[in-house]
């Protein structure tokens, strides 16, 4: 598909910008139409030294699904320590994709419920709330956050919700 490889190529343009836009194309089009090595293509950005292409890159592996994520749920993973806080947020809002198979990393989402960043500590409610059993220890932040966080209120309702907890 040459507008794939096109677009795996713009994931190396010098510019910010067309690099960013490589990363938002790819994800748009699915996991389905541009595979699994671009899929690869695009987790390489992960690691880049601009919090821009890291974010891009977290939210295209999110858009290509739980069977795009996967594959890079340890990469991603590893983005919740970022300095960045749209990196957290992007990496938590593609994990949200990976629901309870990514159970094992609960802890580590749950850490983001008291980030400095409102969006941040919404994408931890959003993620944990898709994780089922493995978030059951996280409910009473979860309900202190419903109760007196304006912020990620909505969130944090919805989380509980999803787990069978009343808020």
């Amino acid at each position: 598909h040459g507008s794939v490889d096109a677009l795996i190529k713009g994931l190396e343009a010098r510019d910010i910008g067309a690099r960013q836009a490589a990363c938002q194309s790819l994800g748009r089009l699915g996991i389905e139409v541009i595979g699994h090595a671009a899929a690869a293509s695009l987790a390489v950005c992960l690691d880049d030294d601009r919090w821009q292409i890291r974010t891009a890159a977290c939210e295209a592996l999110g858009l290509l699904g739980e069977q795009g994520a996967q594959p890079h749920a340890c990469r991603i993973t590893r983005l919740l320590g970022d300095e960045d806080g749209d990196v957290r947020r992007a990496a938590l809002e593609a994990l949200l994709q990976l629901g309870g198979a990514l159970g094992h990393c609960a802890g580590y989402v749950a850490v983001h419920l008291n980030d400095a960043r409102w969006p941040v500590r919404a994408a931890a409610c959003k993620a944990l709330g898709n994780m089922g059993g493995a978030a059951e220890a996280y409910t009473g932040a979860l309900a202190q956050l419903a109760r007196h966080d304006v912020d990620v209120q909505e969130a944090a309702c919805d989380a509980l919700h999803r787990l069978g907890v009343e808020a």
